[in-house]
């Protein structure tokens, strides 16, 4: 189960939540073996963040953790999809994008 997570200081109304939503679960099938159908998302919309020491300036941090492991150029990939998805979504500059990826080598569901 891969869980996104985003955290921007830009307004995300329910209309851009969806459309993230929706950009979010195809972009985690370019990671070999994952998809929308057990994906978690979090999605955290106008929290206060400072980027370069200032509040003003739209900004966004991603994560995904990932059970298992993938080539780095996968990652990249995801990676220019989500930053292009919050660009046409919220308007946040590609350099104003910051993600992270986390391969978990456990992950427990459903007690097991």
């Amino acid at each position: 189960m891969p869980m996104i997570g985003l955290i921007t200081n830009v307004s995300v109304s329910g209309s851009a939540q969806a459309e993230l939503a929706r950009g979010l679960g195809e972009a985690i099938g370019l990671i070999p073996g994952k998809s929308e159908d057990k994906l978690m998302l979090k999605i955290e919309g106008e929290s206060a963040m400072y980027f370069k020491g200032r509040d003003d300036l739209p900004a966004a941090y991603v994560w995904v953790d990932v059970a298992g492991k993938a080539e780095e150029e996968v990652y990249k990939r995801f990676g220019a999809a989500v930053t292009a998805l919050l660009g046409k979504v919220l308007a946040i500059p590609r350099f104003n994008v910051f993600l992270t990826v986390r391969e978990i080598p456990l992950w427990v569901v459903d007690g097991e």
